[in-house]
């Protein structure tokens, strides 16, 4: 009797996991191939520029994409959907109405962009989400009682007032002023000092220029891999150039909020600093430091790296480009400036 052709295949076991892999490498293109027809029938009432099939949009708008994006808005006046590669899109939306309608529902995060950020943040108040994120929010509440808002306001004023001070300065010497790095010094003061009850001046210290200088380009790194279809594959983007670059910055971002979280845990050890820090106000860390103490096996040493990050990151990085994008604004419509 001859052997069955299973039987022969049994027999040579690495024809056997060829198969395999192939097996799941079909699969896997079938069900891609679906969730991009799927995509292109929800999207279907929305125009779009032209894409490639396996490119998308990338082709069109290589680089230089807010250059392009006042064109979008202008052809596609409430939103347009930009192809990133074959399976992804972004739906980009314009108009505030549809805005308002998107923030209201309870729909998933988008994987992509959330799995990139929590490459570097962790998996704090931003990416999170279910009954961890209500955890989460209900441990940081505290921090953010309206009582302590009012107290915060005085030290972002002082803060101000010193950047406006350096800016005095320098414009008496130079008429043009680059406003971003100076903003990122100054929201991260006042970060540092509210959430951190961080002692002296950010602004003045040159030390941190290798924080400010790993966050511009980790922002920047995870947007370009945001628009990069093959760089959304973890192990493409590990042994890319920009993945080894990445993991450059992330290390001393780690680096940075580590020595924060062990220089205040030290502070708790000394008897005269734990009484100091009793007598002020509890601020965002020593809630967490706390939560972390009454709950390990809730809120674990990763959970507290990963919203210090969050909040380190969310509190200083995207109020810069607010403030800096209101400062463009106000100068490029002066009517404006003056109603303020």
């Amino acid at each position: 009797m001859e052997p069955s052709w299973l039987q022969e295949l049994m027999a040579h076991p690495f024809l056997l996991l060829i198969l395999l892999c192939m097996s799941l490498l079909l699969f896997q293109v079938i069900r891609l191939y679906q969730r991009r027809r799927w995509t292109i029938r929800a999207m279907h009432l929305f125009p779009a520029p032209p894409a490639h099939w396996f490119y998308g949009h990338k082709e069109s708008y290589p680089v230089k994409e807010f250059e392009v994006y006042p064109e979008l808005m202008e052809k596609y006046p409430c939103a347009v959907p930009l192809w990133v590669g074959p399976f992804t899109m972004f739906f980009n939306i314009h108009d505030p109405d549809y805005v308002k309608i998107l923030l209201k529902r309870q729909d998933p995060k988008s994987a992509v962009s959330h799995k990139i950020l929590e490459s570097w943040v962790g998996r704090g108040l931003v990416t999170l989400d279910g009954s961890k994120w209500k955890k989460h929010r209900q441990i940081v509440k505290p921090g953010f009682n309206i009582s302590i808002l009012k107290i915060f306001i005085t030290m972002m004023s002082k803060s101000v007032r010193m950047m406006l001070n350096k800016w005095e300065e320098h414009i008496a010497q130079n008429s043009r002023l680059e406003l971003f790095q100076h903003v990122s010094l100054m929201t991260l003061d006042s970060i540092m000092k509210c959430a951190f009850s961080h002692q002296g001046s950010i602004q003045l210290d040159s030390t941190l220029d290798s924080y400010l200088k790993a966050v511009f380009n980790l922002s920047k790194i995870s947007n370009q891999r945001m628009n990069n279809f093959l760089h959304h594959n973890d192990l493409v983007f590990k042994f890319s150039s920009q993945g080894q670059i990445f993991s450059k910055f992330n290390q001393e971002l780690h680096q940075f909020t580590e020595k924060v979280i062990q220089d205040r845990k030290e502070s708790l050890k000394d008897k005269l600093k734990q009484d100091t820090t009793q007598k002020r106000r509890q601020d965002f860390l020593d809630i967490l430091l706390s939560a972390k103490s009454e709950n390990t096996k809730d809120f674990s040493e990763a959970d507290l790296q990963a919203e210090v990050k969050t909040f380190m990151f969310a509190g200083h990085d995207t109020t810069t480009t607010a403030i800096s994008w209101i400062f463009y604004c106000l100068a490029k419509y002066p009517e404006h400036q003056q109603r303020c």
